[in-house]
């Protein structure tokens, strides 16, 4: 089951749909979501053998952990997924620790949409470049306009970033020995 801080609840968003807001002030560091769900694996080849549109819908739905494992959120009544209604932006208020831990990556003030860079949580084994968000709507200074599966690549988000990407992007930048 995912949890959610208590400070927090879904609203529409002008980003993208629904998205978690800040009811409260949170703290910098503070843990504000951690995922769960059923974890399960995914043969690689028959995935990439998928359609674009098969494989944008997996991606949606489940969460990569490593290699061919993955977590599937559960849309039970019983079980919340709300944390998975995670709009991106380019400047986040949020940062990824490991792969199922969100944190505050800067004090965050009521009100506020919460928000992840995608290109910190993902990433394609598909050597096409999978555009992720065509059109950014973020709306911050820093926009990178159009969002793909191989940001993580770029040098300044690593910089930017340091070690707070999934244990699996750590792992193809060096940042991590298996």
């Amino acid at each position: 089951m995912d949890w959610c801080h208590p400070h927090t609840y879904c609203h529409n968003s002008s980003i993208h749909g629904e998205g978690n807001f800040a009811k409260k002030d949170i703290v910098k560091n503070s843990i504000v979501f951690i995922f769960g769900g059923a974890p399960f694996f995914q043969n690689q080849k028959e995935l990439q053998e998928k359609s674009l549109q098969e494989r944008v819908l997996f991606d949606r739905h489940v969460l990569h952990l490593t290699g061919s494992f993955y977590l599937k959120a559960d849309k039970s009544p019983y079980m919340p997924v709300n944390s998975r209604l995670i709009n991106h932006s380019c400047d986040p208020n949020l940062i990824i620790e490991g792969h199922i831990v969100v944190r505050a990556y800067r004090d965050i003030f009521s009100g506020e949409e919460l928000c992840l860079d995608y290109g910190t949580i993902t990433h394609s084994e598909d050597t096409r470049e999978r555009i992720v968000i065509e059109k950014c709507l973020c709306q911050t200074s820093s926009c990178r306009q159009k969002i793909t599966a191989q940001d993580w690549k770029q040098v300044s988000l690593q910089k930017k970033y340091g070690t707070h990407f999934t244990f699996d992007l750590l792992k193809k930048m060096g940042k991590v020995k298996v």
